[in-house]
């Protein structure tokens, strides 16, 4: 019996397989090599990638302080948990061998953070001023503007209380009528006007009321008492406020009981001793002297003596048909008021004399 040949053995050495698995890794390392290579302008390490042990935090590197250009490329920090970096010039290889590095081809730099970067500060000039001369300049002073002051110019009130329309025509006052001049000047001012059938009535009596209202278009005076309730005169009655401001004005009163009496007639003795009140006319020294013109002068109140004697010395007095014949008691007609309210105006200035035979004149 033969003996088969024992298979062949192979010498001692690397298996295929070994040698496969070497020449991969020499690859996988030069590839790593030459990558880390071109990221080292990133602050990338070749050592750090094969390091797995955990690193404190760097505590951060010294304040650069640069030149004049101030610019500098700083590395990014390593943040925890990086590997911590092998020395500078070896590779890890297998089985905790290392592999020298020329020293030129790669350089090794430990992670740090970025550093803080602060330009040097210029050193500090001392400015020293120089006064520049200014040369002499002859300002005159700016001229002051005056204003002209002017006196403001005074209001002139006007001389009626209403506008002037054209008389009125009444058919029952002539020309030849004795008060016409009174009548017709009255109408342009509005004081007076007629009746609806166009007719004027001089002779007939005038109510208190009508009175107070030819009053308040007649004056334009200045209130100078209170205002008074009467028990006849409600707020709803038509002539209450020419009533209250001949009350206010001083021109008219009551009577002591506290009636006013709209309706009742206004005797003449009223009208004049009422234009006395409001004009607020002077008393004279010696009244009854005055009255001595008047044929009917015992006729004439107590109370109002007086006024009458200051309203004959004021030219305020008409009497027709007999102009020594005062009728004091008598209710004063619609010629009668007009008459006495023209010479009032007259007085006051805004009206001018109208030349009349019935125009009591004191002695």
């Amino acid at each position: 019996m033969s003996n088969s040949p024992s298979p062949e053995r192979r010498p001692p050495g690397l298996r295929e397989d070994e040698l496969i698995a070497i020449i991969v890794v020499f690859l996988s390392l030069g590839g790593i090599f030459f990558w880390a290579l071109g990221q080292g302008r990133d602050g990338l390490t070749l050592a750090g990638l094969f390091n797995t042990a955990p690193v404190s935090p760097p505590s951060p590197s010294p304040t650069a302080t640069l030149g004049t250009t101030g610019n500098t490329t700083p590395s990014p920090p390593v943040s925890p948990g990086q590997p911590t970096p092998l020395p500078a010039g070896t590779i890890g290889g297998r089985n905790g061998s290392t592999i020298d590095t020329p020293a030129q081809s790669l350089s090794v730099a430990p992670a740090s953070p970025r550093p803080t970067v602060t330009a040097a500060p210029n050193p500090e000039t001392n400015v020293v001023p120089v006064p520049v001369p200014i040369p002499n300049q002859q300002t005159s002073p700016a001229p002051t503007p005056t204003t002209e002051i002017t006196s403001p110019t005074p209001t002139t009130q006007p001389t009626s209380p209403l506008a002037i329309r054209p008389p009125i025509d009444f058919q029952d006052v002539p020309d030849t009528f004795w008060a016409k001049p009174y009548i017709a000047t009255l109408s342009t001012l509005g004081i007076v006007s007629g009746l609806p059938d166009g007719t004027f009535q001089p002779n007939r009596s005038v109510t208190r009321t009508e009175f107070a209202v030819q009053l308040e278009k007649a004056f334009q005076a200045a209130e100078r008492r209170s205002s008074r309730q009467f028990s006849d005169v409600t707020s709803e009655y038509w002539g209450n406020v020419a009533i209250d401001k001949a009350v206010k004005t001083g021109f008219m009163s009551g009577y002591p009981n506290g009636t006013f009496r709209p309706t009742g007639d206004v005797s003449r003795v009223e009208v004049l001793s009422s234009l006395v009140y409001g004009l607020d006319l002077p008393a004279p020294e010696n009244p009854e002297a005055i009255l001595q013109v008047y044929q009917d002068k015992d006729a004439i109140p107590n109370w109002a003596r007086t006024k009458i004697a200051a309203a004959t010395q004021a030219g305020l007095v008409t009497s027709h048909p007999n102009v020594n014949r005062l009728n004091p008691n008598q209710a004063a007609t619609r010629a009668d008021v007009a008459s006495m309210l023209y010479q009032a105006l007259v007085r006051t200035g805004k009206q001018t004399a109208v030349p009349s035979q019935y125009t009591v004149t004191p002695r």
